[in-house]
């Protein structure tokens, strides 16, 4: 089952990057298992690469024991035959060390029917646990310790709207949900900027985990499915993702309603009634400009860039961003080379490009991280992975327009200040006794695919 992180907050790294850019630290770091034993000490990273018998790189995957590995199902066509220590990105003099895989197990529900809609997208990998080569060591740090908080996307493709997208995102969110609960040691449930300092202040340090939906066709034209998912735990909702829905635009396809249809609307004022982020990547401009016009909270874009610096339609434009310092929301910037330089051979230095630019138009306060690594199949040189994160802040650093304070705030500060102020507005709604959102004519483009029953008929 295809479960995503889409923005990762790094309470700490500024800390790290300190170390790394005035003192001149470096961190090396070994493989996470040695001869068979398990890291004690939480020192190594958790990123491997799955390659053929030939030494061809296939997918990446996460080490979750000393054993076993989980990655994507469909990468097991290609036979896996070994894991190596360290992204697929990283020179073969630089890589570490790999095991034998020994065995491999789908998800009991995987489905590949030659299309590109994966399901229950998932395999384990069983490992030999004692490493058979040694290649060298790369420097990084403890993805743990940098990670504070992470949005969990229970995301559906949009080939299911109209179909079984509501339940497909119900099983999504299950499977977020069982997975905090079987790793109780690593991750706790969190809805509220509470709930993240709680599990900041935890020891051991856990990571706060939240949920998010990417893409209205979730909730199937339904105010009350979209309320439903908040009881649930979702806290942000992207109001589109590639692919229109009745009542708003995408980016990706011919605009339709030309910004929000009165149902829509409804949506973003729902959203702020229930305290859940409206996330506008993925969003037309028109719709966009709608969206930030009604909501009474900051609204955010959760993996979006520049559009001066790159005129890509995922890109945010200049009106838009200006926008941004009065509704008070933030742009988290995306990685994807494709986005930030128009081109598949972005660097380090051109991601930073996109955050001085922000800075420089509407402030620091203002922007964030929205990497997208689970979703680009290509990332910048020099940012390669989560782990390179600290290499960011350095170039920032090093740059001289960023203050420690301004990057504390980029890290994660900023983030919490637009969840606490949407919080805000939800309670002040409540307080002034703000009624749910009513829509009884909701768009309906199912066809064939609902029953248009209602109850009125049995009254």
């Amino acid at each position: 089952m295809r479960v995503t992180v889409k923005c990762i907050l790094l309470l700490h790294i500024v800390r790290t990057c300190q170390n790394s850019v005035y003192f001149g630290k470096s961190q090396i770091v070994r493989p996470r298992v040695v001869n068979g034993v398990d890291d004690v000490n939480k020192e190594y990273p958790y990123v491997v690469t799955l390659e053929t018998i030939n030494f061809d790189r296939l997918c990446t995957g996460t080490l979750i024991a000393k054993s076993w590995v989980l990655s994507a199902a469909h990468c097991i066509p290609g036979k896996v035959y070994r894991i190596r220590y360290g992204n697929m990105t990283v020179p073969y003099n630089a890589t570490k060390s790999y095991s034998r895989v020994l065995k491999q197990i789908p998800h009991p529900g995987y489905i590949d029917d030659g299309t590109d809609i994966l399901f229950n997208d998932i395999a384990l990998f069983l490992i030999e646990p004692v490493l058979t080569k040694t290649y060298g060591r790369i420097s990084t740090v403890d993805y743990k310790t940098l990670t504070g908080k992470e949005f969990w996307s229970a995301f559906v493709p949009c080939a299911t709207q109209n179909k079984d997208a509501v339940q497909l995102t119900l099983e999504q969110i299950d499977v977020i949900r069982r997975l905090i609960d079987k790793y109780p040691q690593h991750f706790q449930f969190a809805t509220s900027v509470t709930d993240i300092l709680q599990a900041h202040s935890a020891r051991p340090r856990k990571i706060a985990s939240l949920i998010g939906i990417e893409g209205g066709h979730s909730i199937a034209n339904s105010l009350g499915v979209l309320r439903s998912y908040y009881q649930l735990g979702v806290r942000y909702m992207t109001l589109t993702h590639t692919c229109n829905t009745p009542w708003a635009d995408s980016s990706n396809e011919p605009p339709v309603t030309n910004g929000l249809t009165e149902f829509g609307e409804k949506v973003v004022k729902e959203m702020n009634r229930l305290g859940m982020l409206v996330d506008l990547s993925h969003v037309s401009e028109n719709t966009t400009r709608a969206a930030i016009k009604i909501s009474k909270a900051p609204v955010v874009f959760s993996h979006s860039s520049v559009y001066s610096l790159c005129a890509h339609k995922r890109n945010v434009p200049d009106d838009i961003i200006q926008s941004l310092k009065e509704n008070g929301g933030i742009i988290m910037v995306n990685f994807f080379p494709d986005f930030v330089k128009c081109a598949p051979n972005a660097t380090l230095s051109d991601v930073a490009e996109h955050f001085h630019y922000i800075k420089r138009m509407i402030g620091a306060e203002y922007v964030g991280i929205g990497g997208d690594f689970d979703g680009v199949n290509r990332v910048p040189r020099g940012l390669e992975d989560v782990s390179k994160y600290p290499e960011l802040f350095a170039e920032l650093l090093r740059s001289g327009q960023w203050s420690v304070q301004e990057l504390k705030n980029l890290a994660g500060l900023n983030m919490m200040r637009v969840m606490r102020q949407v919080e805000k507005v939800r309670d002040e709604m409540r307080t002034n006794g703000v009624e749910p959102e009513e829509h009884p004519d909701s768009p309906n483009d199912n066809g064939n695919c609902t029953s248009n029953a209602f109850y009125t008929e049995y009254v």
